[in-house]
């Protein structure tokens, strides 16, 4: 970890500040709650609709659970499984307004991370947006700017397609 921070200029722990919590005290937040976080991947960017990022719980509810317990939150749907299985799914596609936790970062449009390497490459004259971290901090801070500013990259987006810590894009 000392080699990582000094390598990347960071401070703490790997993850830290990585992750965020807020309490789950009602039953309308909670299905509010689930699908924000399964909606995550489509406002990134990463896919089209939440029934193709594999690494989601959705296909549990929709099929046989094997890790979760679904019961729970389908049985807010309907008391019949079919009935709230398409209403779990047409709930969780529908698009939400409501507000959780980093609302603000994913208000504006996104650029999907496909076209957000292509930015980042041709912004910074390099071959993969990965060698943004090779380059001396002065320079890579100005395209840090540049990415954020001009072409409305996420904090989130950079960091994960550059390899950069959060901290640094974000104080660049």
């Amino acid at each position: 970890m000392y080699w990582y921070n000094t390598k990347y200029q960071r401070v703490g722990n790997l993850f830290q500040d990585r992750f965020k919590s807020e309490p789950v005290e009602d039953d309308q937040y909670f299905q509010i709650v689930q699908r924000y976080i399964h909606q995550n991947p489509v406002k990134a960017g990463l896919v089209k609709c939440v029934e193709e990022y594999k690494w989601s719980s959705f296909q549990e509810y929709i099929n046989q659970a094997d890790l979760i317990d679904v019961d729970f939150l389908l049985e807010m749907m309907s008391d019949e499984t079919e009935k709230a299985i398409q209403k779990f799914i047409k709930y969780t596609n529908d698009m939400s307004e409501h507000e959780c936790l980093d609302i603000d970062d994913q208000a504006k449009q996104r650029t999907r991370d496909e076209e957000a390497r292509v930015i980042i490459k041709k912004v910074c004259n390099l071959k993969n947006a990965i060698d943004l971290q090779q380059l001396d901090c002065q320079t890579r801070n100005t395209y840090l700017r540049m990415l954020k500013q001009k072409h409305n990259l996420s904090i989130r987006q950079i960091e994960r397609l550059t390899g950069i810590n959060r901290g640094v894009v974000l104080k660049a």
